[in-house]
């Protein structure tokens, strides 16, 4: 296929992809690269060029256009068509007719020369009757060779998947362009010709244009034959072969069979005899067990009965248990409830008989705080006095320590008291720490 260096603008060269195999860039929206099928995971890390770009011409138009990116699915879908066929559709032998014209056909397989191929019991029943092809498709429809004798190997896709039938090949002008059986085309001369598959009622043209050689003549078409067999196409001598081994392995198949169902035979007479003597066997024994069982379950039934005395009395008791619990926790809590009423009534007396004493002096929010954990600080903002300057100090700094502008902060746990002064008045703040 010929390529060629096209300069594009650079913000075009950084959207496409750059191909590791065929050295040509395309749309990375594509699974595979539209020129030679690489995948494009394999393409991703490849850095984009800018300056040039390397293009194709035939098969499915400029890298990265409409075109390109449909073609693309389309043959991506065709060769999952044609792996799932190869899987399922087991081997197929075609014999056929070739296109009329001036023909040099490579060969041609007769009933007589094709071996039938073996089969098993199973498949020797009646087959229903073969769909006639509806379709025929190759991977390109526009293909340029480049240099005298380069060649590609055509990919086929037949539908139905099951189809049987012989493909023929056909060259419009030999003196182009000619193809092999297996559907390999090979540049012979410059020009251009039609290499055109046909099976049954349909066919499928590809235009090859041929680059470089002699000027070709006009010149007769040539047919030449196929064999579609496991999805693949073969020539006259590979698919004698493949049918060959088809038929020693379906023989082999059925010895095999044979043998393992004469032994199938002898251990199922052995397996009856051997089941009777263990159904006399096992009758006796199941006496003996039936009797063991009687007694075990008498067993059982007794300690049963005994087990579920004692679970009784042990709910009993731990009910009890709890209840008692139960009670005392409750009577726990109502005396502490009652403990922490009266320290709340003192300490609402004690509040508020310091408002009344300072009535007439210094007023603060409070007068006994308490500060939960080590760290915790609290401002006061205090009023009355002479109005103009406050001062502060605490009693025992390892427990609150008071700030020149009222904030006093926890530095331990325990209990103190901070005397705030203003002009002849001062008031006192208790200041409880509770916990680290």
């Amino acid at each position: 296929m010929e390529h060629r260096e096209n300069n594009v603008p650079e913000e075009q060269n950084e959207q496409l992809l750059h191909c590791r195999n065929c050295d040509g860039y395309y749309d990375p929206a594509l699974p595979n690269c539209p020129h030679c099928g690489e995948d494009t995971a394999n393409n991703v890390a490849d850095d984009r060029r800018s300056g040039s770009v390397t293009q194709y011409e035939g098969g499915f138009g400029e890298a990265g256009s409409t075109l390109s990116r449909v073609a693309a699915g389309m043959v991506l879908a065709l060769l999952v068509i044609g792996v799932v066929g190869c899987l399922v559709g087991g081997v197929k032998l075609v014999s056929g007719r070739g296109q009329s014209g001036d023909t040099s056909a490579v060969g041609e397989l007769t009933p007589e020369q094709v071996p039938e191929k073996a089969q098993t019991p199973e498949q020797s029943q009646t087959q229903p009757a073969q769909i006639p092809p509806q379709a025929l498709r190759l991977d390109y429809s526009d293909l340029t060779l480049v240099n005298e004798g380069e060649s590609y190997q055509f990919q086929v896709t037949v539908e139905p998947e099951d189809w049987e039938g012989e493909l023929t090949w056909t060259t419009e002008n030999q003196n182009v362009a000619v193809i092999t059986p297996e559907g390999k085309v090979r540049s012979v001369g410059r020009g251009e010709c039609g290499i055109v598959l046909s099976a049954g009622e349909v066919s499928y043209r590809c235009l090859v244009r041929c680059k470089s050689g002699a000027q070709a003549d006009e010149g007769s078409s040539a047919s030449v034959q196929s064999y579609y067999i496991n999805g693949k196409l073969m020539s006259v001598d590979e698919a004698k072969k493949v049918l060959e081994e088809e038929r020693k392995k379906a023989e082999a198949a059925a010895k095999k069979k044979a043998e393992a169902e004469a032994k199938k035979k002898a251990e199922a007479e052995a397996k009856k005899k051997a089941e009777a003597e263990a159904k006399k066997k096992a009758e006796e024994e199941a006496k003996r067990k039936a009797e063991e069982e009687a007694q075990k379950a008498a067993e059982e039934k007794a300690k049963r009965k005994a087990e579920e005395k004692a679970r009784r009395k042990a709910e009993r008791e731990a009910r009890k248990k709890a209840e008692e619990e139960a009670a005392q926790k409750e009577a726990e809590q109502e005396a502490e409830a009652e403990k922490e009423r009266q320290e709340a009534e003192k300490k609402a007396e004690e509040e508020e008989k310091k408002k009344k004493s300072n009535a007439n002096s210094i007023s603060l929010q409070y007068y006994d705080i308490t500060l939960v954990y080590v760290g915790d600080s609290y401002k006061f903002e205090p009023s009355g006095g002479d109005g103009k300057s406050y001062t502060w100090s605490s009693a025992n700094d390892g427990v609150a320590t008071v700030s020149s502008d009222g904030r006093v902060k926890a530095t331990g746990v325990g209990q103190t008291t901070l005397t705030c002064t203003s002009g002849d008045a001062s008031v006192d703040v208790i200041v409880r720490v509770k916990s680290n």
